[in-house]
């Protein structure tokens, strides 16, 4: 498989969910070499978006959430939010368009496409999807789409057809080319796309697992043609392609803070000191103080990967600030920090001033200190390597603050 990233999602008889690289050959054993990521039960549809969200339906409710996590016990509550209350247990099919719509067949022969629910509130069936096809649908074992957004469909007498979705009601099934004539029921115990345009199967019969290019017309014998690369993966009642999403290690980020924000500036009251001198003799005084100031800052993952359990997410580096004339945001390599990227970072800064005076008999004096205290955006871009070394860079906003620009004042203070 061309495209770096890509994995195939298995889930067996019991539930157990699988994960690992697609087979590259007829000796390359997914079973062997994959990875338990946990358990899944009681799910009647298993199916990815285009950017790697996982959706499960589970009795007439849909869950979506990021891929399973390493030995999760309860996807559903704690690392799903369900997205649709109701009715789900009434569709047959479900399936993403490339482009990230959602389309599916009821188990009464309609078909409907619409945006992807996101509110459980929200009838997805009856105030969110158009109905494309008003019978019929109820024919097709199985609906997938190419990476160009072609449909296809195998009809439960075995034949393979292929058309562009309908937008409306329209006789898709009449309209369609047929690219093969029979035998195509045994192949779609799993059939899909991969992302690099090849056609893979998996049959009914023996769970033999191959791929090739699809056929261009009827008179194609694609099962002759195509690469067997293993049996008996009839074993998992669900198979998808989807993305490599999990961090696995952060290698390096960098902040951009030439695009970097600086949101508001405030001042901080850091120390306060009153000097009455009640004799008739100048008073010598010292104003004197050193301060700690504590600033918390994160990282916003804006990305859609999520972090496993156990992943090194921890970078040295220095410090944005903003400069004394608080104009613009750099960064502080004289002085480095070790961020962590999956957590709540604290930095701090001292802030020591110590000056002498003399009080005028009769008169007080006042020392205030104060600092500037900024919030700010600041672009990063984070070099990751996934689960399965895949690397790739993410993009993200990191939101913290930086205390500046020490100001002392000096000024009278009446005495009571």
């Amino acid at each position: 498989m061309s495209e770096p990233g890509i994995i195939l999602f298995a889930v067996d008889s019991d539930g157990h969910c699988k994960v690992g690289l697609p087979p590259a050959n007829e000796l390359d054993i997914f079973y062997d070499r994959c990875i338990d990521v946990g358990k899944l039960g009681n799910a009647s549809h298993v199916f990815f978006s285009p950017d790697g969200q996982m959706y499960a339906v589970r009795g007439s409710e849909l869950y979506a959430g990021p891929l399973i996590k390493s030995q999760s016990d309860n996807w559903w509550e704690k690392e799903a939010i369900r997205v649709g209350k109701t009715d789900w247990d009434k569709f047959s099919i479900i399936f993403f368009h490339p482009d990230g719509t959602l389309y599916a067949t009821t188990k009464k022969g309609k078909f409907f496409k619409g945006p992807v629910p996101k509110n459980e509130n929200v009838s997805w069936l009856y105030s969110q999807a158009s109905e494309i096809g008003s019978n019929g649908w109820d024919a097709f074992l199985t609906l997938f789409f190419d990476p160009e957004g072609m449909l296809y469909a195998v009809l439960n007498n075995g034949k393979l057809l292929k058309r562009r979705p309908p937008t409306k009601l329209d006789p898709w099934y009449h309209t369609s080319e047929v690219i093969g004539d029979s035998g195509w029921k045994d192949l779609c115990h799993f059939i899909s796309f991969s992302p690099d345009g090849n056609l893979w199967c998996v049959t009914q019969k023996d769970g033999k697992i191959c791929t090739g290019k699809p056929p261009a017309n009827a008179q194609v014998k694609w099962p002759e043609s195509a690469k067997m690369l293993g049996w008996d993966y009839n074993r998992y009642k669900f198979i998808s392609f989807t993305r490599d999403k999990t961090v696995q290690k952060l290698l390096n980020l960098d902040f951009l803070v030439d695009d970097g924000k600086i949101l508001s500036v405030g001042k901080e009251l850091l120390e306060e000191q009153v000097y009455e001198n009640t004799s008739s003799i100048p008073l010598n005084a010292s104003f004197s103080f050193t301060k700690t100031i504590k600033s918390e800052s994160s990282f916003a993952h804006e990305h859609g990967f999520t972090i496993d359990v156990g992943a090194e997410m921890s970078f040295t580096t220095g410090i944005p600030i903003i400069e004394q004339m608080g104009v613009k945001i750099t960064m502080n390599m004289s002085t480095t920090h070790t961020w962590n990227f999956n957590k709540i970072n604290s930095t701090q800064s001292e802030f020591s001033r110590t000056s002498t005076f003399q009080v005028p008999p009769g008169k007080g004096i006042k020392q205030t200190a104060i600092i500037q205290r900024a919030r700010m955006d600041v672009p990063y871009q984070a070099k990751v390597r996934t689960l399965f070394d895949y690397e790739t860079t993410l993009c993200g906003t990191w939101k913290g603050a930086s205390v500046y620009n020490l100001i002392v004042k000096q000024e009278d203070y009446v005495l009571d």
